[in-house]
């Protein structure tokens, strides 16, 4: 809230005598010509506390989720999927792999859930794509089912909108940014404490997974760990605050007000009193190609210049040219006064699939994995880690604490 003031008027009242700071509030609101009050952004908070919940579809962000079961306080009791996606029947550990850090449980058809088991709450996750190939509205669907049988959403997609969300009669959290409701004061946060990023040079290159073994590492190391997300699941993992500018994101900020968004929701963070703040990135950091917009990274832009990184740890790919990756670096050492500590290997690589002319991902071989560790090392003289291998990733975590700590 800003006043504007008649001349000399704090002077007059210091010369009335000392008086408290409501009475000198009150002072300033009857003399002030005018009372400006600036909003912070409108973001949405979890209200509602999870047991048991489930899950559906059994897709990427909901990977992650069955990856880090272990790490949640809450427990998954079923992880669920439609019978066209090939998937039912099948362990979590054979789509996501090793690695995993809690229960392999069995895929599971949507259409014979019992809505009258034990769970509490349903993790919905991007159905939008799914319902269109299927011709069935899962996300109507499921709303319908949780309202008759008194279960709680928790939906990556906004639903503030759908229809059967209005009348109040279920119980939901979707996360999201609004633009504020009146003019933002032009002043930012100045971040004092040490601020990590991890962003990467590509998509699906698992940094979020990257993030979450951080913290564990860091946690375990005896650290308060500060932390904004950008995972529309961030907040199920304890994470301070979410600003989702993923897919289907629900960040309706734009340019400067994106800045600010960012930067109050890292200086809230602050407030808590972490000993270090660590926030990731989605996709890439810089243009690969120029031939379409989606190519062009201004979200990530945007959430750079809030976060005020002192340092950054760059995931990159092996296919990822040393030019490229250079270039990253550049960019990433010149917004502000900051540092590339580290880079960290993905286990992934794409693989091109001739009969449908499309990209997937497959785990690297531990020979690519060698060959590029080597070669990284001696075209950028840093450290660079394998954190898909759980020695170098403590490596890793402590390599960070020494940076911050020198």
């Amino acid at each position: 809230m800003i006043r504007i003031l008649p001349k000399n008027l704090i002077a007059q009242i210091q010369q009335k005598g000392k008086k408290n700071l409501s009475e000198v509030k009150d002072i300033l609101d009857q003399n002030a010509t005018s009372v400006v009050s600036f909003s912070a952004p409108q973001y949405s908070s979890l209200a509602f506390k999870i047991k048991n919940a489930i899950t559906f579809p059994f897709n990427k962000e909901i990977h992650s989720l069955a990856r880090f079961s272990d790490y949640l306080d809450f427990n998954i009791i079923g992880f669920y999927d439609s019978k066209y996606a090939g998937q039912i029947g099948r362990t979590v550990m054979s789509i996501i792999g090793n690695n995993l850090h809690g229960n392999d449980l069995l895929i599971q058809n949507i259409d014979t859930i019992d809505w009258e088991s034990n769970f509490d709450t349903i993790i919905l996750g991007h159905v939008t794509e799914l319902s269109q190939v299927c011709g069935k509205d899962y996300e109507t669907e499921i709303i319908k089912k949780c309202k008759v049988y008194n279960k709680q959403i928790y939906s990556l997609r906004d639903i503030r909108t759908h229809e059967l969300i209005g009348d109040n009669k279920v119980k939901f959290y979707c996360p999201y940014i609004d633009q504020p409701t009146g003019p933002i004061i032009n002043k930012m946060y100045s971040i004092g404490k040490p601020v990590l990023g991890v962003v990467g040079t590509s998509s699906r290159q698992g940094k979020f997974s990257l993030q979450i073994e951080l913290k564990h590492e860091f946690k375990a190391l005896g650290y308060n760990v500060g932390y904004l997300g950008t995972e529309p699941t961030s907040l199920l993992y304890g994470i301070d605050a979410v600003f989702p500018m993923g897919y289907e994101s629900a960040v309706y900020t734009k340019g400067l007000s994106s800045v600010y968004a960012v930067n109050h929701l890292m200086g809230s963070i602050e407030k808590k009193q972490p000993d270090i703040i660590m926030f990731g990135s989605q996709s890439h950091t810089i243009p690969k190609y120029t031939g379409g917009l989606q190519h062009y990274p201004v979200v990530q832009h945007e959430l750079l210049l809030g976060c005020q990184a002192d340092a950054y740890i760059l995931c990159i790919s092996a296919e990822d040219s040393v030019e490229y990756i250079r270039r990253t670096i550049s960019y990433l050492e010149g917004i502000y006064p900051s540092k590339v500590i580290a880079l960290a290997l993905s286990p992934l690589e794409n693989t091109l699939r001739w009969s449908v002319l499309s990209h997937k991902k497959k785990l690297i071989s531990k020979e690519v994995e060698i060959m590029t560790l080597e070669k990284m090392r001696e075209a950028f003289n840093m450290p660079v880690y394998s954190w898909n291998d759980y020695n170098q990733l403590k490596e890793l975590a402590e390599n960070c604490i020494s940076y911050f700590s020198d």
